[in-house]
């Protein structure tokens, strides 16, 4: 491992980690395929720099081959997790360290130590109001199989995601940023599972998560027609 150098020189490097890095490659690893889009960030705003569809690595392979135009310093990885849980949870009063405990409850997870757990606060509640808080549990099995395809070397994993919230934040950040004022819903279609959100004043209000997607209208088709 290369040394960090002078203490100042880490503390540089955490800043910067917490403000995100300025060249990343988003790496949305599907059923079939991988989906990869190389993202720079730059005084002007953020620009497309490269697109790219590769097929999953073989199980020879212990990594994923990105051409060097999609090779950035960092990757955001989002996956399908088809055994996830995520929930729009409402916690009495205010979101503090005892609430993080009833939050792993409410989730309903058998043995919470063998899941990632990760939550972001929606509104915070006051007094007798109650906080409105997104939270997705992945199990570690799956986390670690993601990021099991990037050893060493460059890119290196800077976040995990649920595909189908990853989706949700591009809505909004999107077509959705349009909206903001009103109620408008969402979908994500994955070959095997969707994801359904309503949001109201650009806030999730409903998320709904289904063990179906594209295979089962693909089968059903196929199916009527004869093919």
């Amino acid at each position: 491992m290369a040394s960090m150098g002078k203490s100042g020189n880490l503390s540089e490097l955490v800043s910067k980690l917490r403000r995100g890095p300025s060249d990343l490659v988003g790496i949305d690893i599907g059923a079939t395929s991988i989906k990869a889009a190389r993202l720079r960030k730059t005084s002007d705003g953020i620009s497309l720099h490269a697109l790219g569809s590769l097929p999953l690595p073989e199980a020879t392979q212990n990594s994923i081959p990105l051409p060097p135009r999609l090779k950035a310093p960092y990757t955001s990885l989002a996956v399908t997790g088809p055994t996830a849980t995520v929930k729009l949870l409402s916690i009495p009063g205010r979101f503090d360290g005892a609430a993080e405990d009833r939050l792993v409850q409410s989730l309903g997870l058998h043995d919470p130590s063998e899941y990632r757990i990760s939550y972001k606060v929606i509104t915070e509640g006051h007094g007798r109001s109650e906080s409105r808080v997104l939270a997705a549990a992945l199990p570690n099995a799956e986390a670690e199989e993601a990021l099991s395809l990037f050893p060493y070397g460059l890119p290196a994993p800077f976040s995990l995601e649920l595909a189908g919230l990853a989706d949700m934040s591009a809505f909004l950040a999107g077509p959705g940023a349009k909206h903001t004022s009103e109620a408008v819903g969402a979908l994500h279609f994955g070959l095997n599972t969707t994801t359904f959100c309503l949001f109201c004043n650009a806030q999730p209000a409903l998320i709904r998560r289904f063990d179906f997607g594209t295979a089962s209208i693909l089968e059903r088709v196929q199916h009527r027609l004869g093919v």
